[in-house]
Formats: structure tokens, C-alpha cells, sequence
């Protein structure tokens, strides 16, 4: 069965206005954690000047693929596996890097990881990427409390950081998918 999740349905016209700022150039955008697919499939639909390559871990490959293969899209590549605790990546050059709604789910040590893979992923041409090359949206809902608000914080910190050494570009989200902060000026 195909996966379905009514979140995606609504943040993923918001998502997209933020995209469509940033992705601007042809190439390839490889999305971390793409989830049911859902989103890999409106974005690819909407952005035909991208390839866009999801990742996930193992578990939702199969229910991706679904998505995917439904959607026939031909700038719409498979879904490979990534665990952002691998030193090697499944993709090693591309020209934009995407996540939505991950760093929430995963550990602290994880996200320290997916950060330092993001670093490690080169642009086609053989460069490595640069802000704002790689954009994460993250969704900061307001019920956050005691760990889990300690982990946002901790992770606005180490963005913040990252932002200064020019290591990534992130956007916060509200939880009804308003804006909430960008890091810099879109290309």
C-alpha cells in the first residue's frame, strides 16, 4: 500500500515557494529522509529543471518507490537508501541538498551526522557545496517541551554555527508552514 501523510499535502505548496527560490539553476537536488515520497514527487513535478534524487532509510524505499513509479516523472530518479550514520553516501555530487522535518526524528549524534554529510557531498562539478546550496526545513511546533525542546535549541545552536562557516542554509518553519527564520538571501 502506498503511504500517504496529509502533513505532506499541507506544508508541501509552502515548502515549494521556499524551493523555488533557491533551487534555481539546473541540476540534481538529492532530499534527505523523503519519507512517503510525497513530497520528492510534488517537487520534481514543480521543479523540471532539477533531478531529484530522494533518500531514505530502508524501511520506506519500498513505499517511495510506490510514489515514484506512479508518477513516471522523468527528472524523478529511484529512491536509494541513506543512513546519515554511513561515512559513505549514496550520493556523492550534486548541485542542492533538501531535508524536511528529519532532524526532529532523529537523534543529536544523528544530526551532528547529517550535517557533516551534507559537508562532505560535492557539487557535480567536482567543488564542494557551499551555502545556500543546501537548504533544511525543519518544522518547530510549539508543544515542543523538555527533551525535545532542548534537542531544538540545541540544534538552532549548532545552525547558527554552521550558518557563520557558511556550511549550510536552513529555514524554520511554523507549524502552520509560515517562515518563521532564513538564513540568507536566496540566489
Amino acid at each position: 500500500m502506498k503511504p500517504h501523510s496529509e502533513a505532506c499535502e499541507r506544508n508541501r505548496e509552502p515548502i515549494l515557494q521556499v524551493l523555488r527560490q533557491w533551487f534555481v539553476q539546473p541540476g540534481t537536488a538529492m532530499e534527505i529522509g523523503a519519507g512517503t515520497g510525497q513530497h520528492a514527487v510534488h517537487f520534481a513535478a514543480h521543479l523540471p529543471h532539477l533531478q531529484w534524487q530522494p533518500t531514505d532509510c530502508e524501511a520506506n524505499l519500498a513505499g517511495i518507490g510506490l510514489w515514484v513509479s506512479e508518477a513516471a516523472l522523468p527528472n524523478l530518479r529511484a529512491p536509494l537508501k541513506l543512513d546519515v550514520r554511513d561515512s559513505t553516501w549514496p550520493v556523492e555530487a550534486v548541485d542542492y541538498v533538501f531535508s524536511a522535518n528529519t532532524s526532529h526524528i532523529m537523534s543529536w549524534p544523528e544530526v551532528e551526522l547529517m550535517f557533516a554529510g551534507i559537508g562532505r557531498v560535492q557539487l557535480a562539478d567536482g567543488s564542494w557545496i557551499e551555502a545556500p546550496a543546501a537548504v533544511i526545513l525543519q518544522l518547530a511546533y510549539a508543544a515542543l517541551t523538555g527533551s525535545a525542546l532542548a534537542a531544538q535549541r540545541g540544534l538552532n545552536a549548532t545552525v547558527s554555527l554552521r550558518l557563520q562557516q557558511g556550511a549550510c542554509s536552513v529555514v524554520s518553519c511554523t507549524a502552520d508552514e509560515r517562515p518563521l527564520i532564513a538564513s540568507t538571501e536566496p540566489r
